[in-house]
């Protein structure tokens, strides 16, 4: 079956902006929600580069059930391949406190 995506480019957009941007996605029927886990902008003229993971937090509050994926979070360089491990549970926390979207990081999927 065929699934979309909305990619949410940190680059291009405040967190603000993304996290309406993944609410209008969610109700116009996208399945998932991409952001990009880039340390800086691309260019300068972007201005800007929000951490991925707060900003997919705050995407737990408007949405229900599309899965929230990430790219570029590198378990290497800038992250411990432990901490990167933890990072979906840890701002998902239980469906009742934040969220009904599911996680998934890589291959794995982890429903909250």
């Amino acid at each position: 079956m065929t699934r979309f995506g909305y990619t949410l480019m940190t680059e291009q957009s405040g967190p603000r902006e993304l996290v309406g941007y993944a609410g209008s996605a969610e109700q116009v029927g996208f399945d998932f929600l991409v952001c990009s886990d880039h340390y800086f902008p691309w260019l300068d003229s972007m201005g800007h580069s929000p951490y991925a993971w707060s900003v997919l937090g705050a995407v737990t509050q408007v949405t229900e059930r599309v899965e929230l994926l990430t790219y570029v979070t590198c378990p290497t360089m800038r992250y411990h391949p432990a901490v990167v491990a933890q990072k979906p549970r840890r701002w998902a926390c239980s469906p009742t406190v934040v969220s009904l979207s599911v996680s998934v990081l890589g291959k794995t999927s982890m429903s909250t």
